[in-house]
């Protein structure tokens, strides 16, 4: 049995698992952060933190695609992190090269949501 490997699969691997995961890993830690600092209770911030989840799974591409959705939900998903995200870590695997323009978003979004936890957290 012969498997094809595609010329770029190092590209792929690269842009993926070594920059675009730790990058979104730490983005979404650190909006955790910031609902846990906004909240009265974590028991809040889990709520509202899979709730957030679940309608950004579902209107930013990573459940149905995006042509399917209306234009109103298409503008706000493109204004949610995970689209970005999953732009970030589609496009090496689709063989479009690693997507520099959405990583250094998701790098913006892990700075401000850091900045802003850092700031609105209740220190005891």
């Amino acid at each position: 049995m012969t498997y094809y490997v595609p010329a770029y699969i190092g590209l792929v691997i690269a842009s993926m698992g070594l920059i675009g995961l730790p990058v979104h890993l730490a983005a979404y830690r650190e909006r955790g952060v910031l609902l846990g600092a906004v909240l009265p209770t974590a028991r809040a911030a889990q709520g509202a933190g899979v709730l957030l989840w679940f309608v950004m799974l579902m209107i930013s591409g990573a459940g149905p695609p995006p042509e399917v959705l209306n234009a109103t939900l298409t503008r706000v998903a493109d204004a949610t992190p995970l689209k970005h995200v999953i732009l970030v870590l589609q496009d090496p695997w689709l063989g479009f090269g690693s997507n520099a323009a959405e990583l250094l978003v998701v790098a913006g979004i892990l700075v401000l949501s850091a900045l802003l936890a850092l700031r609105l957290f209740r220190w005891e």
